[in-house]
């Protein structure tokens, strides 16, 4: 059993809302079990750098912010929070964009360069996954 196979058991128990999963499998036991939310108290996973594809082919000197694991993308903090940003705001290297939320985790996805968001690929609460665009960001030094 790949770590693929096993990121698609996770994926599948979280869409599926269920709160325990095993699978035996060529003698390989695994046990996936859902955290219980606590009283309010949210858990924020460390930062993941996100990987920035080459610019986009529109002439801009620009890249992609991508999402760095699957989970629900949500542009704000916590609901009704206004977003981290908008179209046209202007954004530092490591400024968070957004979170993905994956089996109660929040994972803050990251600028990796000063720049301006020209397009927000995905909306609030869309399911995503790894590798998938989220921001287009003009690049200005």
């Amino acid at each position: 059993m790949d770590i693929d196979h096993i990121k698609s058991l996770i994926q599948a128990a979280h869409d599926a809302g269920l709160s325990e999963l095993t699978v035996r499998e060529a003698g390989l036991t695994i046990h996936i079990q859902r955290g219980t939310a606590s009283s309010g108290a949210s858990v924020e996973a460390a930062p993941v750098e996100t990987r920035t594809p080459p610019a986009p082919s529109n002439g801009t000197s620009g890249h992609i912010v991508e999402a760095p694991m699957p989970g629900a993308f949500f542009r704000a903090g916590t609901p009704g929070d206004p977003p981290f940003v908008e179209i046209g705001a202007t954004v530092e290297a490591g400024q968070t964009l957004a979170v993905i939320e994956a089996m109660k985790m929040l994972t803050p996805v990251k600028a990796a360069a000063r720049g301006i968001v020209t397009t927000i690929h995905a909306g609030n609460g869309d399911t995503v996954e790894i590798g998938q665009p989220l921001f287009t960001i003009e690049d200005i030094g």
